[in-house]
């Protein structure tokens, strides 16, 4: 090591001392330089070190901490003593071998922090590897960075991990935290619909039948959001949703009450599958049959009454984009003798729309979400042939779509934040439509004007992160990460894993976690339990808080 990292190994190892009786294992061993065919070889050990084998590495490691770690044990009065231990990890530029050094430090059960940091004055190259910034991906890879980056190596709390983009020295000084989110979306945050509670459905079986009243069924489905808002306020979420529970499905409740708009005759299917098979989800189609208005603002009371039971977090009202009144039927579900030519049709939707957006947000509205399962459906040729054979334009719908939500957009005030949700379908942990990306993304990421993209990136279905390298500077991606199709609760490794992944191709302060879905987008619901649900919506928030504090 040189003379400076030396220095700061010593600094940091007399400041530990001094305050909090702990030892600082300098891993000399986890220094690297140029081998052969320019790959990394761990000074130290290598004698029978394959560097092309990071498991080898890890192994070495493991076994020079634990041996550091027992001398020092051995060295401290008192049976048994077990004094925290502090590990410093330089890597110099070097980040390829950064998990297996951490995970080996972290098997030791004596060590206390991890603390991980880089020599800003070893290469010009800042980076690991696909352009990503070292600092960002030392984040992603550490558990607790931020937590312990805001305090420093004094203040770190046990098992704890920080990086820092400074020299060694510098460590001891604390680093600076990803910029913390203030407005939406949140690092920890979620789609919107929740499961219903058993009293909640049998109520609204029972106004079905006849059997109670609407002002019965509002007061149930009152006592039940209020349960529900405390909830997600428990659960450490700054976003707080009625769960959607006054809803039979997550968009035509809203379509629906469009001037302009109304229930067909006949039935729309869309069939969707699972591992299991397949099903079905029918309901009435729509019909555009007039000009389409806004005769007053929807789901108003809903939020109202939402907003009144928020303490701690951030009311959020979801509603469908304007691109789902046009998608399920395409031109054929618009009466022609109303819209003989189909650019009314899209000025009148998007006035409406403008119209809900301004009204909302008169009521104290600062989080929208507009739900839109088109731009994600796009994706899948399948879904693209459907279109075609609407007699639409597979190739371009999606930026009429884009188009139409930004005209819709274009007077928002400036304190209310605007995010879309996109995903391939989501009934009864079922899904309508496959595939990456990859066809809308360039004009999504770059065109569509809102705050942030919340993507369903639970399985293979979304395809890779690559398409994320669209995204520009300003626009936070929230990734869907933890599936609502199932009860498995995730490992917070495999997340951090997969934010690492993403972080790649855009920056990790542009990066936010979610639910790819809602838990329940119509009445029945997913397969999975209340239970597992929170233990879902938990982890999101837990994870957020060890990757970006």
């Amino acid at each position: 090591m040189g003379r400076r990292v030396r220095r700061g190994h010593r600094q940091v190892r007399r400041s530990l001392a001094g305050e909090h009786q702990r030892v600082v294992a300098s891993s000399a061993c986890a220094d690297v330089t140029a081998g052969a065919a320019g790959r990394p070889q761990w000074l130290g050990v290598r004698s029978g070190v394959e560097p092309d084998e990071p498991a080898t590495v890890g192994g070495v490691f493991r076994r020079w901490a634990a041996g550091y770690v027992r001398r020092h044990l051995r060295s401290r009065p008192g049976p048994g003593a077990r004094s925290p231990v502090s590990v410093v990890v330089p890597l110099f530029n070097q980040g390829r071998y950064v998990r297996q050094a951490i995970e080996s430090v972290r098997a030791q059960e004596t060590a206390a922090e991890i603390v991980v940091v880089d020599d800003p004055g070893r290469a010009p190259d800042r980076t690991t590897g696909a352009g990503t910034p070292l600092d960002d991906r030392l984040r992603a890879e550490c558990v607790g960075g931020a937590a312990a980056a805001r305090s420093g190596v004094i203040g770190a709390e046990p098992r704890s991990t920080c990086s820092t983009r400074a020299s060694v020295s510098s460590a001891m000084k604390g680093t600076e935290a990803m910029t913390a989110r203030t407005r939406p979306p949140f690092r920890a945050d979620h789609v919107g619909s929740l499961l219903r509670p058993p009293k909640l459905l049998a109520a609204r079986a029972d106004f079905a039948a006849g059997r109670i009243p609407s002002e019965e069924l509002r007061a149930i489905e009152d006592d039940a959001i209020r349960t529900v808002v405390r909830e997600q306020e428990n659960t450490g979420l700054r976003t707080a949703t009625d769960g959607e529970f006054r809803r039979t499905s997550w968009h035509m409740d809203f379509i629906y009450r469009l001037g302009g708009v109304h229930r067909a005759d006949e039935q729309l299917t869309v069939k969707f599958r699972n591992a299991q098979g397949g099903l079905e989800f029918t309901s009435a189609a729509l019909r555009v049959d007039g000009p389409i208005t806004l005769p007053s603002p929807i789901f108003a009371d809903d939020f109202l009454f939402l907003k009144d039971q928020v303490t701690t977090g951030t009311p959020k009202l979801t509603i469908p984009s304007p691109s789902m009144v046009h998608y399920r039927g395409g031109r054929a579900a618009i009466d022609p003798s109303v819209y003989p030519d189909l650019d009314q049709f899209w000025t009148d939707l998007s006035a409406a729309y403008a119209e809900q957006v301004r009204a909302i947000a008169d009521l104290g509205c600062t989080y929208l979400q507009l739900d839109d399962t088109s731009l994600a459906y796009l994706n899948d040729p399948a879904q693209r042939e459907m279109v075609a054979a609407q007699g639409g334009d597979p190739d371009h719908q999606h930026e009429r779509y884009i188009a139409q939500i930004n005209a819709a957009l274009a007077g928002r005030p400036d304190g209310l934040s605007v995010t879309t949700h996109m995903c391939r379908g989501n009934f009864r942990s079922s899904w309508a439509a496959e595939g990456g990306y990859d066809f809308v993304a360039e004009a999504l990421f770059t065109q569509l004007d809102v705050d942030g993209f919340f993507l369903e990136y639970d399985d293979e279905r979304s395809g890779d992160f690559s398409p994320l390298r669209f995204v520009p500077p300003g626009k936070q991606v929230v990734l869907g990460l933890v599936t609502t199709k199932s009860g498995a609760l995730e490992s917070k490794d495999d997340l951090k894993r997969r934010i690492d992944e993403a972080s790649k191709f855009v920056s990790l302060d542009q990066i936010c976690l979610s639910p790819q879905c809602g838990f329940s987008s119509t009445v029945e619901g997913n397969a999975l339990t209340a239970a597992e649900q929170w233990a879902k919506l938990r982890l999101i928030v837990e994870v957020a808080e060890e990757v970006w504090g």
